[in-house]
């Protein structure tokens, strides 16, 4: 489990998957970003009691690094997180306030 966060590593039949538990999610932003290459796969959605979510992924792997807007990061890094970002918001669709993000890079 990652610390102060509600996410756990889990097994289905085959892969390795992670399992969050928010208040908020788009899963729309969601499956936009993995139409485009920018996100893990989506295998499951809840609504739970008590205006709780619970997302299930796959795992993203350790070729997957933290970006922060506010850091200095790898090269190469900060360019496609923006055309996804500036994507998202063309489609009408919003990711969530904040300033770090998991992408695929060098690190």
């Amino acid at each position: 489990m990652a610390p102060s966060k509600l996410l756990f590593d889990a097994q289905d039949a085959n892969d390795q998957v992670c399992v969050k538990f928010v208040r908020s999610y788009s899963m729309g932003a969601h499956q936009w970003c993995g139409e485009m290459g920018f996100a893990p796969q989506l295998r499951g959605f809840e609504r739970l009691p008590g205006g709780w979510f619970m997302v299930v992924m796959d795992k993203l792997g350790d070729e997957y690094k933290a970006f922060d807007f506010l850091q200095n990061n790898p090269p190469g890094m900060r360019e496609p997180l923006e055309k996804c970002l500036i994507g998202l918001h063309q489609a009408g669709l919003r990711a969530r306030r904040r300033t770090r993000y998991k992408c695929y890079g060098q690190g």
